[in-house]
């Protein structure tokens, strides 16, 4: 077989492989079950096999057109997915494989054939390049991928835009027809186009990445609309669920009043009576215990849970509404606001693994504090989103607030104020990791002491680059005089 014939079926080979690799990847498709590697693998070679057969018929373009066809039908028959986002995703695959087997075979003319002077002037050595061509077009792919913004793929492909997919599709064709020029033009054309081709990869990626910040401001203009229309929607929620508890309680202090009053009589005629024994003082201070037990088991088991308002990440939701369960069953109160796009938190600021143990952690915090006082006022409010200019988690609760020592240690060293309770302090110690990772600030906010009506602190999370650790307190004089660490920045509340 002749060796450029043969090195121009490597090339198709991996053009079709790299493409539908790449479709997959931009849709986020992971734990890809082994018939559908193996669907994928018959796919590449069938797809191979068709275009070697239309192009000794048809010309490159009218072939290129049919194979993309052939590889949307195909993928559509396994992923389920609407023809128009298939299409979509087929079209800018096969010009991103292109792009970047462009890309390759520059990197490799360059640093293989002229700065290390590897010749291609005989048959092995063109087996040769061609098969660094695909290594190093390999890399790229893996790069690229493995970056925090695109490892989940393209989020504005994964969900219905048709102003995005007609940007899409005319800038993939078009670099799909240049490809073909390129590859098929005489050398005059060849050296005029060549360039234009490199602008125009430049000039997609510069797109693509515009067309994604495009796709989260429009995302978040929608989300704050949907907030200011939700706002009206809540307080008539909150009135409603406010109104229902009452009848509820009401309800139950009018199934008890009667009882109640029935021992309250009792007691009166016990007292009356000087000869009252000590068995019946006990029976008497029994029933009541009895009875006042019953009452509070019964507000509790009547209390009504909030539905959580969604971030639309699974993991992130089960995490908050298993944290709202822990809430309840120590007593309580749990609340939750989302604002903004969580899905850019985890694409651009922090993992959503790093996210969801962060809550995790820090919301079971709050719960420890609080039963480590004996107070009527048990509440948890956290905030997830963008709050003015920065993304931020913000967990405020009523319980103990932190020894100045604790604050001195955290991020160096394990520490808690509520080792007694079950508190461990190693989820500050990874708290901390996360955030020099995500370049994040820590920000503690003590209110004032333990009350009936506030909360007393606030732990937030705030994700604006400066990797922080600050402390805004009451107490603030009382802390900078035991705390003398440069790391640390101690405001006035």
């Amino acid at each position: 077989m002749n060796v450029d014939y043969f090195n121009y079926i490597v090339k198709i080979v991996f053009i079709n492989f790299y493409a539908i690799l790449i479709f997959f990847k931009i849709n986020n498709y992971k734990n890809t079950k082994l018939y559908q590697k193996i669907y994928m693998g018959i796919l590449v070679i069938l797809s191979t096999i068709m275009y070697l057969l239309l192009r000794t018929v048809f010309d490159i373009i009218v072939s290129v057109i049919m194979i993309c066809i052939f590889e949307t039908i195909a993928i559509k028959a396994i992923t389920k997915k609407k023809t128009g986002n298939v299409t979509v995703g087929i079209m800018i695959s096969n010009a991103v494989s292109l792009i970047l087997m462009v890309i390759s075979a520059i990197i490799e003319f360059v640093v293989f054939q002229r700065a290390l002077l590897i010749k291609a002037d005989n048959n092995i050595s063109l087996v040769i390049n061609v098969i660094l061509i695909e290594v190093v077009e390999a890399m790229f792919l893996f790069f690229i991928f493995k970056t925090r913004r695109l490892k989940d793929g393209f989020i504005f492909l994964q969900r219905q835009n048709e102003y995005i997919d007609i940007a899409v599709i005319n800038i993939s064709i078009v670099l799909v027809l240049v490809y073909t020029f390129i590859t098929y033009a005489n050398e005059m054309i060849y050296k005029s186009l060549f360039w234009f081709y490199i602008l125009l990869g430049v000039l997609t990626t510069v797109i693509i990445q515009k067309t994604i910040v495009m796709y989260y401001k429009q995302k978040l203009t929608n989300d704050t609309i949907k907030d200011y229309e939700l706002k009206i929607q809540e307080k008539d929620s909150e009135i409603k669920r406010l109104t229902e508890e009452s009848f509820r309680v009401s309800k139950i202090n009018h199934e008890f009043y009667n009882r109640q009053r029935a021992l309250e009589k009792m007691v009166n005629e016990k007292l009356k009576k000087a000869d009252t024994e000590f068995a019946e003082d006990n029976e008497i201070l029994s029933r009541i215990q009895e009875l006042t037990k019953e009452h509070s088991n019964k507000l509790k088991e009547n209390r009504l849970i909030i539905e959580l308002p969604k971030t639309d990440i699974s993991e992130i939701d089960d995490m908050f509404k298993y944290m709202q369960d822990e809430c309840v069953q120590n007593n309580i109160e749990f609340n939750l606001k989302v604002s903004g796009n969580i899905h850019h938190m985890i694409n651009a600021l922090i993992s959503k693994e790093q996210l969801e143990t962060m809550i995790g952690d820090h919301i079971k915090d709050a719960i420890i504090a609080i039963n480590s006082i004996d107070s009527s006022n048990k509440k948890i409010f956290t905030f997830i989103g963008l709050n003015e200019k920065y993304y931020e988690l913000c967990i405020s609760d009523t319980g103990i607030e932190f020894e100045i020592e604790t604050l001195a240690k955290l991020g160096i060293e394990p520490a808690t104020t509520h080792k007694d309770t079950g508190g461990s302090g190693i989820g500050f110690i990874t708290t901390f990791e996360t955030l020099k990772q995500c370049n994040a600030t820590i920000e503690i906010e003590e209110k004032g002491p333990i009350s009936d009506t506030d909360y007393t602190k606030v732990v937030k999370f705030i994700f604006n680059g400066k990797n922080e650790y600050r402390i805004k307190s009451y107490r603030r004089n009382n802390i900078q005089s035991c705390i003398i660490d440069k790391r640390i920045k101690i405001f006035s509340l």
